[in-house]
């Protein structure tokens, strides 16, 4: 989170979108699953934002 945060100057909400992203190709763990674990593992400024 931190280096593409830091070194990329990407967006921690970007980053976030793209490790879900990834992980819901890659994953054979349901969408849901995958998305209540990031809730946990993630910090809050790596949550997608409501819109």
């Amino acid at each position: 989170m931190r280096l593409g945060h830091a070194r990329l100057n990407v967006d921690p909400e970007t980053v976030g979108k793209i490790i879900r992203r990834s992980l819901h190709l890659d994953s054979k763990l349901g969408k849901m699953t995958i998305d209540a674990l990031l809730d946990m593992a993630l910090p809050p400024s790596a949550k997608p934002s409501e819109s």
